[in-house]
């Protein structure tokens, strides 16, 4: 049922211990294009799921890039009654669906393994001084169906490497007209930054100016991590 979803033109910053765009646990059909994330633990993060796309993000600072596993193999998605039930429930097999979301009815399919993910996209990115810019989580194979490619990661932000913000002590993450990405990426789009954000309106009269996070990003105390989750869950399923 998240197919269709977009998330686009927004800002994600100074929240280390957590994910920007958390497409969890087998979570399909989104599209998260054209954001700015800065100084998260991860920007974009796909559980397992299906039909996702990931483009245009310009992703900064961050622990994690961008991320993307095959959890659906240990967990049992391709098997699991539950969910099965469920995506029955929804007339998927119908010609509305099927002209609109035609890769959902396939999941359905007994030759298709629906654990492993299928139709990801992760193209033409751009990550900056990120430590980790794109990880994987899976055996190649689990994994060899998602399209990835394009992707600029500028690792060390100076020099040729310069993206060129604006303004970075003010959280203006424009993009300057000479910045590297725009050479690089033929495709990469102007991020309208200057009106990502909160709207006022009749319920929201008020909008809080941009600012720094109170909290830093050494803040103590561990963060919930998706990668031990994982990992914890591939060992249950193992066995001892």
């Amino acid at each position: 049922t998240s197919h269709g979803n977009v998330l686009r033109h927004n800002f994600v910053y100074d929240c280390p211990r957590a994910n920007a765009f958390y497409v969890d646990d087998g979570d399909s059909g989104d599209t998260i294009e054209e954001n700015v994330v800065v100084r998260a633990a991860c920007g974009p993060f796909i559980g397992g799921g299906h039909d996702n796309i990931v483009r245009h993000n310009l992703i900064v600072e961050c622990e994690i890039g961008i991320h993307i596993d095959s959890r659906g193999v240990s967990r049992g998605y391709a098997t699991n009654k539950n969910l099965r039930a469920k995506l029955t429930e929804l007339p998927v097999a119908g010609e509305a669906w099927r002209k609109k979301y035609p890769p959902v009815a396939r999941l359905l399919d007994p030759s298709h393994d629906a654990g492993i993910p299928h139709g990801n996209v992760i193209e033409g990115n751009v990550t900056v001084r990120c430590r980790t810019p794109y990880r994987t989580s899976g055996k190649p194979a689990e994994l060899a169906d998602v399209k990835a490619g394009g992707n600029l990661d500028l690792a060390a932000g100076t020099g040729a490497n310069d993206p060129r913000f604006a303004d970075p002590a003010t959280l203006d993450y424009t993009l300057g007209p000479a910045s590297p990405v725009y050479r690089k990426i033929k495709t990469f789009p102007t991020i309208p930054f200057e009106t990502i954000g909160l709207d006022r309106d009749a319920y929201r009269t008020a909008v809080p100016a941009r600012r720094e996070s109170v909290v830093p990003a050494t803040t103590a105390g561990e963060a919930f991590s998706s990668q031990l989750d994982l990992e914890t869950t591939n060992e249950q399923a193992r066995g001892p």
